[in-house]
């Protein structure tokens, strides 16, 4: 009987175990992970998934021509864990994530709300880098509109 548990004890674990996390499935957690830091106003767990040289930029349409305006990664996160009224709220579809050992890639369309009321839509278009085994973004470039969504 005492064989018995012992085997049962030695064998359960190896059972138990979860399947390592592809490079896709890590990298869309990072994207989630983002995205509910932000509903929270939770700064440290948006953080965690920045690289520490994380660079910020939209592209915005003057009509003549596209602008690009850059904001530093120390305002978003502030901005994030900012206590507010209507939380934010970003709704992705359309994921597509490519990888190339160590650089990946992800391009998603968006919707935002501030808690349930419609603000803006566009795309994301995220770049990360594997750090110590660990996926982290280090450019985040967004589009945003009103219409068309």
């Amino acid at each position: 009987m005492t064989l018995i548990f012992s085997l049962l004890f030695t064998i359960t674990p190896l059972n138990l175990e979860q399947p390592a996390q592809t490079d896709h499935e890590a990298i869309e957690a990072a994207i989630i992970q983002l995205f509910d830091a932000m509903r929270e106003s939770n700064m440290q767990k948006a953080a965690e998934v920045f690289h520490e040289r994380l660079q910020l930029s939209t592209v915005v349409d003057r009509g003549a021509g596209a602008e690009l305006i850059e904001s530093s990664a120390a305002e978003f996160l502030e901005a994030i864990g900012r206590p507010k009224e209507d939380a934010w709220n970003e709704q992705y579809s359309g994921l597509e994530i490519h990888v190339d050992g160590d650089l990946a890639a992800a391009w998603m369309d968006y919707r935002f709300y501030r808690s349930d009321q419609f603000s803006h839509c566009g795309v994301n278009a995220i770049k990360f880098i594997r750090t110590s085994a660990v996926w982290q973004m280090y450019s985040i470039t967004d589009t945003r509109r009103e219409t068309g969504c």
